[in-house]
């Protein structure tokens, strides 16, 4: 389980992120553009806590209402 952890690769920067600024407006339409990049420093934060949640599926539940 260490291992396995260890050896899976980490998102670091917000480009590697599972979720991308087109995936956050499609999920957030009424979003302020100009909000993304906060919202994916916040993803980022969360996903080098918990790096197994660096997928979609994880990630959007995350996203603002």
């Amino acid at each position: 389980k260490i291992l396995d952890l260890l050896l899976q690769p980490q998102a670091l920067l917000v480009t590697e992120l599972a979720l991308r600024g087109e995936d956050i407006l499609e999920v957030c339409p009424n979003l302020p553009p100009k909000e993304i990049g906060s919202v994916l420093g916040k993803l980022l934060s969360f996903v080098l806590e918990n790096p197994e949640a660096n997928r979609k599926d994880s990630l959007i539940p995350l996203l603002p209402k």
